[in-house]
């Protein structure tokens, strides 16, 4: 893939946006609560330098979002927390295969269990020397709207698209993650919602502002949003500034989680990225989707990210990603369709589950 080049997006941090057609949703009131914004909070780094083609995109994505304040002039929304099994488990596991050169989808299930739930993933991955100073990771991805069998889903079940951030070091691996998230037993609905979460030596440390301390910068999305699904390829974002994670959607640098979250082991500089898709259900042979259903990836309806990316040596440079795959469960859910082969920066990802 071609080279980053500078391209400035200037997008309103608040504002309402032209109106779209897409598969918009609505937050509902119990998700957020409206604060005045902490004098002490950080300020938000520039606006990320994109390449041309993203750009362009991203005002697709920005309209089909319809950004517009919730709160009062003066006060941002404080996400009030979610429930529901971790958005992660397993990572010191799949490490230790990577490191016994198990570099290919497994040929049998394999599906962990972690905190009452049953996880399943299909994903891309790089690992990197701790001196390469990697500290941010982006993608554009599709938000979607997987089936999750409806008791199930008010059980704890989850589906969703994300990025992950981590580090090893001393026996340790800490993280930083955001993405899409479905899950009834969360959010009260069936619509797709912005989150962000960490791990820190390897104990959860949960959602943002539930368990995770978080400082909400946006006025227009936050940890907890409902997102418009079905529509465009949408921009995340996860960068170590000012020695905080500042998490990024669509324009918008949402929020942080700062640098005290992390008591242990602080995720920079990171030694591994990953980007694709998790399912978490109480029931091992689930029918819940990942993504929208389609089959190892080859689907051209299937979930995708578009274009992965991440930034080091202090945010001085960027590079395409150069992903290994990796299916938990490939009979199941598992990736396809990866740009210019194996690895890459761009596939499709899904599946049925057992179903």
């Amino acid at each position: 893939m071609p080279t980053r080049v500078s391209a400035l997006l200037a997008v309103a941090a608040t504002g309402l946006l032209a109106a779209s057609t897409a598969q918009a949703a609505s937050t509902s009131s119990h998700l957020y609560e409206c604060r005045t914004l902490s004098p002490k909070a950080a300020s938000p780094p520039p606006q990320p330098t994109l390449q041309p083609e993203v750009a362009a995109q991203m005002r697709e994505a920005i309209e089909a979002d319809e950004f517009r304040p919730v709160c009062p002039a003066g006060e941002v929304p404080q996400p009030t927390g979610v429930m529901g099994p971790p958005a992660r488990s397993a990572l010191a596991i799949r490490h230790h295969r990577r490191r016994h050169g198990r570099r290919s989808p497994i040929a049998t299930p394999s599906r962990q269990s972690y905190g009452g739930a049953w996880y399943s993933y299909a994903t891309g991955y790089q690992n990197f020397n701790a001196s390469k100073g990697v500290n941010g990771l982006w993608v554009q991805q599709t938000n979607e709207q997987p089936y999750i069998p409806y008791e199930e889903s008010l059980a704890g079940a989850h589906s969703l698209g994300q990025l992950w951030g981590y580090r090893f070091a001393g026996g340790c691996w800490s993280t930083v993650e955001t993405g899409w998230r479905e899950s009834a037993y969360s959010y009260g609905d069936v619509y797709p919602h912005l989150f962000v979460a960490a791990f820190d030596c390897a104990a959860w440390l949960g959602y943002a502002n539930k368990g995770l301390p978080w400082v909400q910068s946006s006025g227009v999305v936050f940890p907890g949003s409902a997102l418009s699904h079905n529509d465009a390829f949408h921009v995340y974002g996860a960068r170590m500034d000012g020695n905080n994670w500042w998490i990024y959607y669509d324009g918008q640098w949402v929020g942080y989680i700062p640098h005290s979250a992390w008591t242990s082991l602080f995720p920079w500089p990171l030694t591994g990225i990953e980007a694709g898709g998790e399912v978490a259900t109480p029931k091992y042979e689930t029918c819940a989707d990942m993504g929208y259903a389609g089959l190892f990836g080859n689907n051209p309806g299937a979930a995708m990210f578009s274009d992965i990316w991440y930034e080091y040596n202090y945010n001085t440079h960027s590079s395409s990603a150069s992903m290994y795959q990796y299916s938990s469960d490939p009979g199941f859910y598992s990736t396809g369709h990866w740009d210019a082969g194996y690895p890459g920066s761009e596939f499709r990802y899904g599946g049925p589950g057992w179903c």
